[in-house]
C-alpha cells in the first residue's frame, strides 16, 4: 500500500529560512519540458508562427524548468532528501538521546529545548535514534507536536510493540501488562492523531516492514489504523 502525497507536484516542505519544493520542482521541470517540446513541435509544424508567440512559449518553458531545477538544488539539498547537519545532530543527541544516562538522579530533558526542533525531519530523526531505556516523555512530546509527520507516528506505533497489549482496553490501563504501560500510552496518542488527522503536511519517507509485527486485531475495543501499514513516500531523512 502506498500513501498518496497531498497532490502530484503540490507538496511543499518548509525548511525555516528557505523553502525547498519536494514534489513541485519535479512537476515544474516536467511542465517546462512538455511546454518546450510542444512549442518546438508546433512551430516546426507551422501551428505556431515563428516569432514572438513561439518565443513566449519557449521562455515560459525555460522559466518552469529552471524553477524546478533551482528548487532541487537550493542550499545544496536535492529534492526528497533532508540532511540534518552535524550541529543539529549534536543538539538533538546531547539533549534528548540517553538523557537519563550518567546524569543526576532527578535530571529531566528540557521541553523548551525540544521546542527548538523546527522541522518534522528533526523530530523523525529523534524518534528513530531515541533510546527507549529512557523514559518515553520525549516521545510523547513528539506525538503531541504539530510538526509530527505521519511517518514518525507510524515509526513510534511499531516500536511501542502494540502486539503486547492489543487485547487490552484502551480506556483502562489496568488491562495492560505493567511492562507495556509506556508503549500503551504512546499507541493511544498515535490513534488519537489518526482520529484527528492533523499530522504535519510534510511527508517523511518511511517503510514500516523492518519494524512491523503481525497484529491479530481481534479486540473490538480498538482498531489498528490501516495507515500504519503504509509505505510512505517523502523526504528521506539523513543524519
Amino acid at each position: 500500500m502506498r500513501a498518496s502525497s497531498l497532490a502530484e507536484g503540490a507538496s511543499v516542505s518548509k525548511l525555516f529560512g528557505s523553502v525547498v519544493f519536494v514534489e513541485r520542482n519535479r512537476a515544474w521541470r516536467r511542465a517546462g519540458s512538455a511546454l518546450g517540446l510542444f512549442a518546438a513541435g508546433a512551430a516546426a509544424a507551422g501551428g505556431v508562427p515563428r516569432g514572438k508567440p513561439y518565443l513566449h512559449l519557449a521562455a515560459a518553458a525555460l522559466i518552469l524548468y529552471g524553477a524546478g531545477s533551482l528548487a532541487a538544488r537550493y542550499r545544496g539539498r536535492s529534492a526528497g532528501v533532508y540532511r540534518i547537519s552535524a550541529a543539529r545532530r549534536a543538539f538533538i543527541e546531547s539533549n534528548f538521546v540517553e538523557w537519563s544516562f550518567n546524569r543526576p538522579e532527578h535530571f529531566l530533558p528540557d521541553k523548551a529545548r525540544f521546542m527548538e526542533l523546527n522541522h518534522p525531519a528533526e523530530l523523525h530523526y529523534l524518534a528513530d535514534v531515541y533510546n527507549w531505556d529512557d523514559d518515553t516523555m520525549v516521545l510523547g512530546w513528539i506525538l503531541e507536536s504539530p510538526l509530527c509527520a505521519r511517518a514518525t507516528a507510524n515509526l513510534l506505533f511499531w516500536r511501542a510493540w502494540p502486539r503486547d497489549f492489543e487485547e487490552s482496553d484502551l480506556n483502562d490501563e489496568t488491562t495492560c501488562p505493567p511492562f507495556c504501560h509506556d508503549g500503551f500510552r504512546l499507541v493511544k496518542m498515535v490513534l488519537e492523531r489518526y482520529r484527528r488527522n492533523d499530522f504535519s503536511p510534510v511527508q517523511i519517507a518511511f517503510d514500516p516492514r523492518p519494524e512491523m509485527e503481525m497484529l491479530c486485531n481481534r479486540n473490538r475495543n480498538w482498531r489498528v489504523p490501516l495507515g500504519v501499514y503504509d509505505i510512505i513516500d517523502g523526504l528521506a531523512v539523513e543524519g
